[in-house]
Formats: structure tokens, sequence, C-alpha cells
């Protein structure tokens, strides 16, 4: 073959990452022509990058000469080369490429400030800040001038919450070079530490910079709001709406269409029109109203009052306002003027019933009994359908020891909300009082079915009406209801519990041992990755088994958020009792020291078990992620773990939803066998067999992926299904986190072929047979992503997230599978202050998109061709 094709093929190899081909290729070069040192650069590139850096350098050596002056330019051209591809490796992510080879530049020159920058940003978008700021540091140490090191610093500082040294570094860049970026962020991190007149200053001097930046001006809005400056703060807040008011005009119409189709609510309806009020602000007291009922919300009560007064001296008849405000006094705690407040809106508006209630509470609250029993039979005269109504009665009623009525009234809010647990608690105490201890522990039952979270108070009522004899606590209805103790220690793993009790090769089995996820960074047209998936080029993962616990307990609380595997011994099972928030493998916050079992006093009373249960439940067992890849997978351990599953008398799992029955109906799991989580939520059984999670909890090995796919791709139906290759999955039927301007988005995907599904109301076999045929997904973060999982390798999907929740389930998905995952972060026009006051929790905002920047990362997705 011609030498020059060898080498060009070399090249070839070397690009696509076979650095073994390129090697012997590149070897085949030098014997062909020693004196071509691009060979041996790439050479020794090759085998620096497959890790031998030894091996790599004496590959260099070998062409240096003893010249001084020649080998100063032979180190000058290898370093070229060296920087040429580094930064190649750098812009495209190949993170820890980049990383050997600014390692190496720095070996051969220390004095090379750029790739102490450079090996900086490598390491920080692995999540090595510590190491990333060491090179930044260096880095300007050799280049005092270089801003970007400053700037690059103080923004992984300010993520770590080290605010003092990113205002260092903020103010560093300010000197040499500003910019309204860094003075933006500056003005953040003086907002943290409580230096409001600085951050007041930032935010003013970014606007100077940058008049458009609408950001600062929700910043600055805060501040003043936060110093009780309201003409200013709703100044600037209207600022930042009229500079950029795509976001409100999209929002407003969105709200409109919901309305229409009945979906808004209260909340919604609130926010739409604060930020229309804040677009035409001719309407001056709205904007003081509604910015007043969103504080109220958010309990900054000083600043709510003082809007809601305004709006009240701009508009003097509007019941809402005066209710409004008469809310905020109470939450404050001024009685007083609450019910003036109150009894001006029902002047006003004399058929509210809820004002009535409001106002029933706040007399009840100040002690004025009998005028709070008036003013709540006043309300139930205008609307006898109000369940809280009868219950704030009966509850008044029985403070002044009319007690036959209070039962009236508690029996009357549980016929119109019959899962009141607070009224089954006080219909128990006053049925006891009443010497019906029988009908007192039923009540007190319902409470613990109702709401098992409440066992330390129900545990309290019932030993102190026992202790005024009003049970007795002998009986066996009392001895059922007892709560029980939390565990007293812990194991750190199961296998240490098994090894304790000499159990380790009876009762428990290794079935999957530790794995890895491999990770490739995603794409995004963003000039770093987002902080979420900065997690370096490989996980661990913990391996899984299956214990069988005799005489064990499982707990899980009622938002589905805490558990817990409880031994005999009254000691916690560690690496099978996962809580919210889910950590990273491995993380220290993760130690089963800090479960939050620990800090309860008492769990709900024990249904004990003469059987065989099988635990498959998790947390959130209703979320459809959560199901598909943490508890469906535990049905394979058992498989797998050599468990006869018709042995197993009892299986604990979730089983109300439609995608949850299909599922473990396809799975084999009897609806005969099932207990449902929400009726058992502290179980002790014979043999508790307990499948451990696939590894930690929203973190999946590949053997779940290849187990999805074999149980729901085999199906008949993946044959008679539509094939659309390019799927955009709404969340429109959902509660949360849905597209603001959906309807523009949809428009915008058309033009390139993508159709809009909904999938809530598919079964899960349809929903993997119309994912198995796609070659495109997009979506916002959410359940529906979950069925990429069935996508076929090379797949390409695009994950729309809020910027201010990005959650990397679906990315790690993307890499088990091989797809090709981008993301695409919403956008906060109007500034993060403002959007934080209409969506509190982040989790669950909802989602503008830029259209021009969805086009742009389609277009580098290579889509729009």
């Amino acid at each position: 073959m011609d030498i020059t094709k060898i080498a060009q093929q070399a090249t070839e190899y070397f690009n696509q990452g076979e650095y073994d081909r390129a090697i012997a290729l590149y070897e085949q070069c030098i014997q062909a022509n020693p004196a071509l040192r691009y060979n041996y650069w790439y050479l020794g590139l090759a085998w620096l990058l497959q890790g031998e850096e030894s091996e790599a350098q004496a590959i260099w050596l070998s062409v240096m000469t003893e010249t001084p002056e020649e080998m100063d330019n032979l180190i000058a051209e290898l370093l070229e080369i060296l920087t040429t591809k580094a930064k190649e490796f750098l812009d495209s992510r190949k993170l820890q490429l980049a990383e050997k080879i600014y390692g190496q530049i720095i070996e051969i020159d220390a004095t090379q400030a750029a790739a102490y920058y450079n090996l900086g940003n490598a390491l920080a978008q692995q999540g090595n800040f510590e190491q990333a700021i060491e090179c930044w540091q260096q880095s300007i140490e050799l280049q005092p001038d270089l801003v970007d090191a400053y700037k690059n610093q103080g923004n992984v500082l300010q993520k770590l919450e080290n605010f003092p040294d990113a205002i260092a570094n903020y103010l560093k860049v300010l000197e040499l070079q500003p910019d309204y970026d860094t003075a933006y962020n500056l003005g953040l991190c003086f907002s943290q530490i409580g230096r409001f007149d600085d951050a007041i200053a930032c935010f003013q001097t970014t606007i100077e910079i940058n008049p458009d930046y609408t950001p600062a001006y929700s910043d600055l809005g805060n501040l003043f709001l936060q110093q009780n400056q309201l003409e200013q703060a709703i100044f600037f807040f209207s600022q930042a709406i009229q500079l950029n008011p795509n976001f409100a005009q999209s929002y407003c119409h969105w709200q409109d269409i919901l309305s229409q189709q009945g979906k808004s609510n209260e909340i919604i309806h609130t926010n739409a029109c604060l930020l229309k009020a804040l677009y035409l602000p001719e309407n001056g007291f709205k904007i003081y109203f509604y910015l007043g009922k969103l504080l109220t919300k958010t309990n900054n009560l000083p600043s709510a009052i003082a809007l809601l007064q305004k709006a009240a001296e701009l508009q003097k008849d509007s019941p809402e306002i005066y209710w409004q405000m008469g809310k905020a006094f109470a939450k404050m705690g001024d009685l007083e003027t609450a019910l003036a407040n109150y009894q001006k809106a029902i002047k006003l508006e004399p058929i509210w019933d809820s004002i009535y209630l409001d106002l029933g509470i706040s007399l009840a609250k100040k002690g004025d009994l009998l005028a709070a029993i008036k003013v709540y039979n006043q309300a139930l005269e205008i609307n006898p359908k109000n369940h809280e109504t009868y219950f704030y009665l009966g509850c008044t009623l029985s403070n002044i020891g009319q007690l036959d009525e209070a039962i009236v009234n508690f029996y009357k809010t549980l016929e119109l909300q019959p899962q009141c647990s607070q009224a089954y608690w006080n219909l128990g105490s006053i049925l006891a009082q009443q010497n019906q201890p029988e009908k007192a522990l039923a009540c007190c039952q319902k409470v613990m079915k109702i709401k098992p979270d409440m066992a330390q108070s129900i545990y309290d009522l019932m030993i102190n009406l026992s202790q005024q004899g009003w049970l007795d606590e002998k009986t066996q209805p009392f001895q059922q209801l007892l709560p029980v103790e939390t565990p007293l220690n812990f194991y750190e793993t199961t296998l240490n519990w098994a090894i304790s009790q000499r159990l380790e090769n009876t009762n428990y089995c290794p079935v999957y041992p530790q794995d890895a996820i491999n990770l490739i960074p995603p794409q995004t047209l963003d000039e770093n990755i987002h902080f979420s998936f900065r997690f370096g080029n490989k996980i661990q993962l913990p391996g899984s088994f299956v214990a069988i616990v005799p005489d064990g307990r499982y707990w899980l609380n009622q938002a589905q958020d805490k558990s817990a595997v409880i031994t005999s011994d009254n000691q916690l099972l560690g690496d099978i009792s996962p809580q919210f928030p889910v950590l990273s493998p491995g993380h220290p916050d993760n130690h089963p020291s800090k479960h939050s079992i620990f800090s309860l006093s008492k769990l709900p009373h024990l249904e004990k078990l003469n059987e065989t249960v099988a635990i498959l439940a998790g947390l959130l067992n209703d979320t459809y992620f959560h199901w598909m890849f943490d508890i469906l997978p535990r049905i394979e351990l058992l498989h797998r773990g050599n468990i006869e599953i018709t042995k197993i008398e009892k299986f604990l799992v979730s089983s109300h939803l439609p995608f949850q029955k299909e599922t473990l109906n396809l799975l084999g799991i009897p609806e005969t066998k099932i207990l449902e989580t929400h009726k058992y939520p502290h179980i002790q059984a014979t043999k508790l067999v307990v499948p451990s999670f696939p590894s930690t909890i929203a973190w999946m090995p590949k053997w779940v992926c290849d187990f999805l796919r074999t149980q729901f791709l085999q199906q008949p139906v993946i044959a008679k299904t539509e094939k659309i290759e390019r799927l955009y999955i709404s969340r429109k039927d959902t509660a949360n986190r849905r597209i603001i301007n959906e309807d523009e988005i949809i428009d915008l995907l058309k033009n390139f072929g993508f159709q809009s599904i909904v999938l809530e109301s598919m079964p899960v076999v349809e929903q993997a047979a119309l994912l198995t045929n796609a070659k495109v997904v997009i979506a916002p973060h959410g359940g529906g992503l979950t069925n990429i999982v069935f996508c076929h390798p090379g797949t390409k999907v695009i994950e729309i997230f809020s910027p201010n929740y990005v959650y990397p389930c679906y990315w790690l998905v993307s890499n088990l599978i091989n797809l090709d995952y981008y993301y695409l972060l919403g956008e906060n026009p109007e500034g993060f202050y403002i959007h934080k006051l209409l969506y509190p929790n982040a989790r669950i905002e909802d989602i503008f998109v830029n259209p021009t920047e969805l086009l742009n990362i389609l277009h580098f997705a290579g889509l729009t061709s």
C-alpha cells in the first residue's frame, strides 16, 4: 500500500478512537520514513490515549536531538499538536481524553497557563471540582489576568455555595474585564449572604451593561420587595415583563386554553392575572392584589399585607381584596385585624360561604366561640355541602362541651369527606369521653388507615384518654392499635446482617454483581454541560440480591418517600431501606446512620402476617419511572434468586393504577396475592422475602433495560402498532411540567415531521411498541420518557427541562442502551424570582420553551434537513 494512504488510514483510525489499529499503521509509516516526525507525535499520542504514558514519552523522546535549539523547536511542535488535539477533545466533550493530553502538556511544560485552565474545564465538567479549582488557581498564578479562569472558578464556587470565595473571583473579573453576566452572578452571591445593598449595586451594573437583561430587573424587584419598598419592587417586576413579554403572553394564552378545557386551577389563574397586570400596569390595584396573594401563599406576610392594603386603597369595593387581607393577617396572628377585614368582605359580598368559614375560624382562635358557631351556621345556610364548615363547627361545639352536637357535625363532615382523618380523630376523642370505647377505637383505626404517619399522635391521644379513664389500655382493641418502636440501630448492608446471624448461605442470595454505567456526556448547545450531568465517565453501581428475613418488618410512609426493612432484633437494613432525596450511589449522605426513621418516635401499628410475603414496594410506587425501573425488576430478581414465586403467599405492592395492573399481570403476579401498600404501611411476616433494588433507587444497571425490553417487546401488539419515526411526547394531560407554549412548539415540530402523542392513557405494551419504532423522541422531563428504554440504539432523544430542575435519569438510560441523547433547558425570561413566585416548587414547575433554541438544537442534532 502507498505510504501516503497508510498515513491517511492511520489518521482515520485515530480520529475514530481505534488506537490499536492507528498505532500499527503509524509504526509502518515510521519504518518506511523514519525522518517524518509527524508520525512519531501521533504514535505517542495514540499510546497516551490508550493509557500508556511511559510508552508515549519514550516514543517522543526518541525523536528529540541533543541540540538545545532543535530540542526547543521539537517540543514546540509536539506541544502544538497536543494542544490542538486536546482542544478538539474538550470541545467535543471527550473529557477524559482531553484531561490526559492536558496533563501531558503540563508535564512537558509546566508554564502553560492555558493548559492548566483547560484541564480545569475538563475536570469541572466531570464533577472533579476541587481538582478543577486547583488547576484554575495555577493558571492564574502563571497568568494573573486570565479572566475566564476567575469566572469559571466563581461559577463552581457559587454552585458549591461557597459565596465569599465566589465573590472574590467575580470581583476580580469585573476589575479586569467587566461583563453583565459576572455582575449578575455577583449580585446573586451578595443576595445569598444578605448584603442587599451590594447586590442592588451589582444588578444595577448589570442593567447598565445590558439594559435588556430581564433577570436583573426581576432580582432588583425581589430585593426591594424584601425591604418593603413596594413601588420600586413593582416597577422592576413590570420592567422585566415588559422588556420580554413573550412568557407572560404565552402563559395567559395557555391559561385561557386550560380554562376552556376545565383544566385550570386557582394557582394558574392567579399567576396569569399577575403577569397580565405587570404587562398592563394601568390596572395597578391588580398588581398589588395578585402579588400580595402569591406572597401570602409563600408566607412573606409583611410584604403581602402592605401590597393588599395598597390594593384596597385603589379598589375600595373589592370583597376579594379584604378577604385575602383577612387571610394574611390571620396567618400573621393578628386576629382582630383579620376579623375586621373578613367583616368588610362580607358586607360587600354576603353570599360567599368561604369568607364566613375563615371568619369563624379566626373567631374561634380568638376565643369567641359562640360568635364562631353563629358564623359557621351562616356559612352552612349559604352552602350546606361544605365539609370544612361542619368540621370546624364540630370542633367549636366540642370546645364548649356540646358533645352531641359536635358528633353530629363530625359525622356530617365524614359523610361529605370520608377521608377526613382529623374528623375521625376528634370524633374518637369525644366517643371515648361518652364511654363508647369500641366506637372510639374504631375511629382511631380509621385514622391509622387514612393517615398512618400519625402513629405518634394516635399513641399520645390513646394514652391520654386511658390515663383519664376513658379507654382501657388492657383491652385487645386498644393493644391492637398501639404503634411500635422505631429501630434501635442498623446494619449497613443486608450481607452484614446475614453474616452476623450465620445466614449468609441460606437467607442471602447474590444475583447480579457490582456493575458500572459508562457515561458519555450529554449533547447540548450550552458551553458547559449542566451540573446535574457531571459524574465523570463511569459510576459504580452496587450488586443485587435476594434476602429472606425471618420475622422481618417492612414500613413505608404515607408519602412513599421513606421506607425501611427491619430485622427481628429491631435493626434497620441500610441498603434496602431507601428514602428521598435520591442520591447517587456511594454518596456519603446515603449512609443508614442518617436515615430519617431514627428521628421518629413511633411507627404505625404492626400488621402481623403468618405468611411468606415478598416486598416489591419501593419509593413513589405510583410514578411510572420508578415503577418500571425500581419495582418490576425486583420480580426478575426473585426468579434469578431461585425463589419459587408460587410458594410466595403474598406480594406487598401497589396495583391500583392501570399500568400497574397490566404489568403485574404480564409478569405473573396474581391479583389474589397482592397486599396494597396503602392498606399495609407496616407489616411483619413469618418470612419476609426482600429482593434488593436493581442497584440504587433511580440508578439502573443494563440488565434492567434488557429485562424490560424482553418482557414488553415480545407482545403481539408490537406488529400492529402504527410506525411513527419522529415523536413528541406531550404532558398536556398531567398536572405539572407541561410546556406552557406547547401549541407553538408542536407547530414548529410539525414542520420537521414530528407527531404529538399523549401516553398516559395507553397500555404499556402499546407505549413500548410506539417507542421501539421511533427514530427521534422529544419530550419534557417526565414519566413518558421512561419508554425510551424500548428504543433502538442510535435513536435521538431530546429532553426538555425546566432551567430550575434538571434530573439525569433518562440520560442514564440513554447511556445504557446507546441512544443519542441531547437536552434543552427551558427559560425564565421574566427572571428567576418572578418565576419562583409563580412556582415555589421547582420540581413541578411548567416549562417555557424558546422556539429559536429548539430550532437550534434540532439543527445541532441534524434533524432540520
